[in-house]
């Protein structure tokens, strides 16, 4: 979902592009989906800072006239499908982390919510190949004066989506 204030900014933007105050430059602006799926990613916020980020808390939701649809076009002959996602988005349905198969997983893209999520997936994922494991550790080193700032176990702790882990574990894969 997007953050509440992308919302907004797509509003004033449209406002000044526009030359119109009225909301989104006087455009209608046509949003879906199902606001039960995904919160807006607030970096290092809290439950209640993902939900006070939610759009339906920005001002301009007063302004919004919610449609909804009354029958899912694309499940109309898969009810089997239809109560798979309703046990999936009111997060019942059961998973099964002991049932992945490596090489299938290879050949696979995981999308999850955070960082830490994806390196403990990828470390579970790693564990289950075979072979020797091999650690990769990063070269950080602080440029210019400013050595005594910046502790090797601070660089060292950094985990941002840009960068990779300070200890990268590969395994070799024998085909």
């Amino acid at each position: 979902m997007t953050n509440k204030n992308c919302l907004e900014a797509l509003d004033r933007s449209l406002q000044d592009i526009c030359s119109n105050i009225a909301l989104f430059g006087g455009n209608v602006l046509i949003m879906g989906g199902d606001f039960r799926q995904v919160l807006p990613v607030v970096r290092k916020g809290t439950r209640s800072k993902m939900i006070s980020a939610c759009i339906v808390q920005s001002h301009l939701w007063d302004h919004t006239k919610i449609l909804r649809l009354c029958q899912n076009m694309r499940s109309l002959h898969d009810q089997e499908f239809v109560e798979f996602r309703i046990r999936i988005s009111d997060g019942v349905e059961p998973t099964k982390p002991d049932d992945m198969d490596a090489p299938y997983m290879v050949q696979r893209a995981i999308l999850t919510t955070t960082n830490d999520n994806v390196q403990k997936l990828n470390d579970m994922i790693i564990d289950q190949f075979p072979g020797e494991e091999h650690n990769l550790l990063s070269f950080d080193e602080v440029e210019g004066d400013n050595h005594d700032l910046y502790q090797q176990e601070f660089l060292n702790s950094i985990a941002q989506g840009s960068l990779p882990p300070h200890i990268l574990k590969i395994k070799r894969m024998n085909r």
